[in-house]
């Protein structure tokens, strides 16, 4: 067995404190375009899924002006409703002093992640970030975490992933990948028991 170097963080849920941003902004969403149709909690419980496939899905006639106004949701809100959770930064440092790599997989998009990296200032720490536009499919595709390993030169038994719901632990689990979960949120932890 080898010895692992290689550590891939998810970000919503796992380093950043987000959940209730990226739910409003769904659930906004989907009342605006289909009004009653999804209670909060059902969204909630998606939490961790890649939502704008799911959005895009949903009225495919209207994907551009669904996915728009969504993002325009979560840009209006996102600098004063998300926070680091309490010792990442210290965690990151300390994992690049001991020689880890380490790797950035999130079903965020690209602009939302650089914002949410720039805003802790977080982009140093990460050797790859692959986000939901570097692939056809996010977790719980494994997709994601191969282009990672891909890029990092590390098979995926070499890495593990640290994340907060059960679309990381599936996407670990088909990449063959060690998992670690982490968060106490009662719906992940429900759907991974």
């Amino acid at each position: 067995m080898s010895k692992i170097r290689t550590v891939l963080f998810d970000l919503d849920g796992t380093l950043l404190d987000s959940k209730k941003l990226v739910v409003d902004a769904v659930y906004h969403t989907l009342d605006h375009f289909m009004p009653k149709r999804y209670e909060y909690e059902a969204v909630e419980a998606r939490f961790g899924m890649a939502f704008e496939p799911f959005l895009a899905s949903l009225i495919p006639e209207r994907k551009e002006e669904v996915l728009d106004y969504f993002n325009r949701y979560t840009l209006r809100y996102h600098d004063e409703a998300v926070q680091l959770f309490p010792g990442v930064e210290e965690i990151l440092q300390q994992l690049t002093l001991e020689g880890y790599q380490l790797g950035l997989v999130t079903n965020k998009t690209r602009s939302l992640t650089n914002r949410a990296l720039q805003l802790f200032d977080l982009e140093e720490f990460f050797s790859v970030i692959i986000t939901l536009d570097d692939v056809r499919c996010g977790k719980p595709d494994p997709e994601p975490l191969y282009r990672a390993c891909s890029y990092l030169q590390v098979k995926p038994a070499e890495a593990v992933l640290i994340g907060d719901s059960q679309y990381d632990r599936l996407a670990a689990k088909a990449a063959g990948m060690p998992f670690c979960f982490v968060g106490s949120d009662p719906h992940n932890v429900k759907a991974l028991k």
